[in-house]
């Protein structure tokens, strides 16, 4: 088994801070799956591993693993 890499992101399409639309889901299908695949790691998406009931329940476990910053390349200019 591949160790897991855990994604938390928005999903669906949202508002940037310019107003225009960004599609998260495209960019997790084209841009981080592919490479976090490339890397050998196995992609743990909160959104996709729902089996009924709110995100946010099934994401605490996931929460407490070790983990390596993120970065946050959406985000506005400070």
């Amino acid at each position: 088994m591949k160790p897991l890499c855990f994604v938390l992101m928005p999903f669906g399409r949202k508002p940037a801070h310019d107003g225009r639309m960004v599609d998260f889901d495209a960019i997790y299908t084209n841009l981080i799956k592919p490479a976090i695949d490339a890397a050998g790691l196995e992609p743990l998406r909160a959104d996709q591993e729902m089996t009924g009931g709110l995100i946010h329940k099934a994401m605490p476990p996931c929460l407490s693993w070790p983990c390596w910053p993120a970065t946050r390349p959406l985000a506005p200019p400070p």
